[in-house]
């Protein structure tokens, strides 16, 4: 749960290693690798990492939809922060997937996501299914759906809603423990964070044509601020156009607590934008946060 120092040998022994590099063929050169600081020195400087948060939030959710938004900025992270301002390698869109590192996050990506099914299973809610982007759902993705491929179980789930069972897809895990806790477990640990009130940060994000950081601080009317957060955005110039139709959930009740500030204060939220070459970024590309209070299970409050 905490952050880690660095890369594993798995993937940085250079002899006989297959997970060390590929080669980019159509760029003529091999994939590259820059880890930034803040992989491995949590931002935050909490008593747990900056991914065990964001995960841990992420498998709170008892919606697809919201899963997916809070999901996906925790695994955006590895993609910005190990590939850093490097110009072939996992935080570039163009060329993410060539850096045999891309198999195993994504590989690891799936079992999470296997966990959180797991969970909606435990507790009797839906775990199979969204609602939300039904129509890109339906839509074939290639290379899956090309007749150029040859796996015929591939091609029968190329689309998004045939993904979601991955037992059709011939394959299981040998169990689906997060952090040493079973899902009876880790539901009571999720619902145990869940006791407290929270104040969150939310942002409605959307595509910005590159990848690049969004940090922010939050001020006090004194102009006392304090970090409040921060995350990762991945694009590039050849990527579809998108923007998420809900928000993603940043907690900041550690940093207001330290201005001695709750949700109803009146302060600011001061948001940076920096892209992975460090170039600062006009923050007009991303709405304004808002800010969200979630009281704790079983607690009323009056405002």
């Amino acid at each position: 749960t905490t952050a880690f120092s660095s890369l594993p040998a798995l993937v940085t022994d250079e002899k006989n290693n297959p997970f060390h590099h590929s080669y980019i063929d159509v760029a003529g050169t091999i994939t590259t690798r820059s880890p930034r600081p803040q992989l491995f020195d949590d931002p935050e400087h909490g008593d747990e990492s900056f991914f065990y948060r964001q995960i841990a939030l992420a498998l709170e959710q008892r919606d697809f939809c919201d899963f997916e938004i809070q999901f996906e900025m925790g695994h955006n992270a590895i993609h910005s922060w190990v590939g850093g301002p490097s110009p072939y390698g996992m935080s570039t869109l163009h060329y993410t997937s060539y850096d045999p590192l891309f198999y195993l996050h994504h590989s690891n990506t799936d079992r999470i996501w296997a966990i959180w099914q797991a969970l909606q299973k435990y507790r009797g809610l839906p775990y199979n299914s969204a609602n939300c982007e039904i129509n890109k759902l339906k839509k074939p993705m290639m290379p899956f759906s090309s007749d150029d491929n040859h796996n015929e179980v591939t091609k029968a789930h190329s689309t998004g809603i045939k993904s979601f069972d991955y037992h059709e897809l011939n394959y299981e895990y040998d169990n689906l423990n997060f952090h040493g806790m079973t899902i009876p477990q880790l539901e009571v640990h999720l619902n145990k964070i869940q006791e407290k009130d929270r104040v969150f940060a939310g942002f409605l994000l959307r595509a910005i044509g590159q990848s690049a950081d969004v940090n922010f601080d939050i001020c006090r009317k004194d102009g006392e601020c304090h970090f409040g957060g921060t995350f990762c955005v991945l694009g590039g110039q050849h990527e579809m156009a998108w923007a998420f139709d809900r928000l993603f959930l940043y907690d900041i009740t550690k940093a207001l607590n330290k201005l001695h500030l709750d949700a109803y204060d009146d302060f600011l939220i001061n948001v940076s934008i920096v892209n992975i070459e460090g170039v600062k970024l006009p923050s007009s590309l991303l709405p304004r946060p808002t800010i969200m209070f979630k009281p704790g299970k079983g607690t009323q409050h009056h405002h």
